[in-house]
């Protein structure tokens, strides 16, 4: 018995090492995946919405193609004993109107969030987009709490132990985030004088590529109307 404790003691500190480096990879995968984005928003011109459409069709893609097959071959708790059933999941929401409205709801909010992301990332940077970011995990953890008081069903109450805590790492959170961004200055840390200049250089190429997109414009225009 006491073996087979410490197999399992070996067996989860392994797991929780490789969800950490998981976390981590998945970190970086995010932060490339900005700056590609950023690159095609503002190098290539591309509109916000044609981005997102491209990245929904290329994961519907790799889901369909990958993903799926392979967690239905795994060993799970769903279905027939696999990881995940596709085809059950599809029965499920097809005979279930709440669990296809629900389906529904979260497909138009995940694109209007990232259409939104990706706007703000062209119209700004990759930056005020994190920034943003980091102040949408207090709203979801907000809308929790007023859903669980409003409805006493969904949502998660106020924990006296644990809630308050959580409470303070939202706030280190987002004051590490301003921070870091150098949206806040602190008057004990020594700031490069060459910050102010690079944010004068990147106002200016931003009203130069303005100019430069309403020439075009008026150029096209002029064009149509002969």
């Amino acid at each position: 018995a006491k073996a087979d404790a410490t197999s399992k003691g070996s067996k989860g500190t392994s797991m929780v090492f490789l969800g950490n480096i998981m976390v981590i990879l998945s970190q970086l995968m995010s932060a490339t995946q900005m700056v590609v984005e950023e690159k095609f928003l503002k190098g290539r011109k591309l509109p916000p919405e044609f981005v997102v459409g491209c990245e929904g069709m290329f994961g519907m893609l790799i889901m369909l193609s990958i993903i799926l097959p392979t967690v239905s071959q795994l060993d799970g708790l769903d279905g027939g004993g696999v990881h995940e059933d596709p085809i059950d999941a599809v029965h499920l929401i097809g005979s279930n109107g709440k669990l296809l409205a629900l389906v529904a709801a979260y497909w138009i909010s995940i694109a209007f969030y990232n259409f939104c992301g990706l706007a703000v990332a062209k119209s700004l940077s990759s930056v005020h987009r994190c920034l943003i970011d980091a102040c949408r995990t207090v709203l979801v953890w907000s809308v929790d709490l007023l859903l669980y008081y409003y409805t006493n069903q969904y949502g998660e109450p106020w924990d006296p132990q644990s809630s308050g805590m959580q409470l303070i790492g939202f706030g280190i959170m987002i004051c590490g985030t301003f921070t870091y961004y150098k949206v806040v200055r602190l008057p004990f840390c020594n700031y490069e004088p060459e910050d102010e200049k690079k944010t004068q250089d990147d106002i200016q190429r931003l009203k130069e590529n303005d100019e430069l997109l309403l020439a075009e414009e008026n150029r096209r225009n002029h064009k149509t109307s002969f």
